[in-house]
């Protein structure tokens, strides 16, 4: 038996499950009655992080996650470990992410829209001002799908008045509400390694553990890294084409589905 199964046995017996922890069944250990994801955040934090500990670690929470049926702790491990050995700008850069994230699925629309960048600022005021003017995207465009289906729901869900007088930011947060950018694409998006070139950086992405063909890419403007929404729309373009072939219809038919659909969602809320 290697080291690490070794370790992952003396760990079963090292662990239990909270069922009453505020966050729902949770992963404690026996010894101090921490949670395996305080423990771990604070090797983490004091610097005594030993390479040699974390195939145990690892191990003791696959285990643990197999009790609860929790495979995401073990990606949040994943996580944890590749932040232990990032420099601070590759930590700013995750830290960035899982600010956006977090605001996203909490509904808070002003925090995240704040911490997107000038490009994807930039693309959704061009989509304001087509739909203000009721003029159709650049023909040569590589995402026609979601460009016209962006003006589509500023059309469906704005007024002229409100098109008129909405800022960039108040665009975004509204595009976070209605679009891709929102709670349907951030649940199941996680970012891997990160590579930080100057003011650039780019994270490997993915989506229910399946990595995509692009990275998700972030720009740090007036020194705060921010994320780039735009990096990965030809990948959900891919996607929306894949699934409109599938359905059998065309890139209007296939529109009008998703904005019936949209509609639907924003009577019942």
């Amino acid at each position: 038996m290697s080291n690490a199964e070794e370790s992952g046995q003396d760990w079963r017996e090292s662990v239990s499950i909270d069922e009453e922890h505020e966050d729902g069944p949770t992963v404690v250990l026996n010894a101090t009655g921490d949670t395996a994801a305080d423990a771990l955040r604070r090797v983490v934090a004091e610097g005594k992080w030993d390479e040699a500990a974390e195939p145990a670690v690892r191990a003791a929470l696959e285990l643990a996650a197999e009790l609860i049926e929790a495979p995401g702790v073990v990606s949040w491990v994943d996580d944890e470990l590749r932040m232990a050995a990032e420099d601070d700008e590759a930590k700013a850069v995750r830290f960035c992410f899982h600010t956006y994230q977090d605001a996203i699925l909490n509904d808070d629309g002003k925090t995240a829209a704040a911490l997107l960048d000038d490009n994807t600022l930039q693309r959704y005021e061009r989509y304001r001002r087509l739909a203000l003017n009721d003029q159709s995207p650049d023909p040569n465009s590589d995402s026609p799908i979601i460009d016209n289906l962006c003006i589509a729901l500023f059309q469906l869900f704005l007024t002229e008045e409100q098109l008129q007088a909405l800022t960039p930011l108040e665009i975004i947060e509204f595009a976070i509400d209605h679009l891709f950018a929102g709670k349907r694409g951030a649940e199941d998006l996680a970012i891997g390694q990160i590579e930080v070139d100057g003011d650039s950086a780019y994270a490997e992405a993915f989506v229910e553990d399946q990595q995509l063909p692009t990275s998700l890419a972030f720009h740090k403007q007036n020194g705060v890294w921010r994320v780039d929404i735009t990096s990965l729309m030809p990948v959900v373009e891919m996607t929306y084409a894949v699934l409109a072939e599938e359905s059998k219809m065309s890139p209007d038919d296939f529109i009008a589905a998703i904005l019936q659909e949209i509609a639907g969602e924003e009577d019942t809320d």
